[in-house]
């Protein structure tokens, strides 16, 4: 997946005995971050991991020197507003967001684009 090569030192990964159940991951531009790649096993939703996998992840995210943190996703926008995410227009985000492989490739024009100062 394109960005998440440059990016795997900023990924957090939840294991189990039965193997991984949970990812994260962050693209830096500081100070901003492009939060990408939030997946939970399908049998593990609703149980808190991805919300404790993005807390995590956004914790880092200040040690990193990153401030304000966007994403864009077709399906979880309720999820990420209870996280403290907040529905921007597209357009408003910093042009180093804007030019990314998730913004100008990867996820349509109509998802939902977000952001969160942390």
């Amino acid at each position: 997946m394109k960005g998440v090569e440059e990016s795997l030192g900023h990924f957090i990964v939840k294991k189990a005995e039965d193997g991984i159940i949970g990812v994260a991951g962050m693209e830096l531009y500081p100070p901003d971050g492009l939060l990408r790649s939030v997946a939970v096993e399908q049998s593990k939703r609703h149980s808190g991991i991805g919300a404790e996998l993005c807390a995590d992840l956004l914790e880092k995210a200040r040690l990193w020197g990153i401030s304000n943190v966007y994403l864009l996703t077709t399906t979880a926008a309720d999820f990420f507003h209870k996280l403290g995410f907040e529905k921007i227009d597209r357009d408003n985000a910093p042009k180093s967001i804007q030019l990314t492989e998730e913004f100008s490739n990867l996820c349509p024009v109509s998802a939902t684009c977000m952001m969160k100062t942390v």
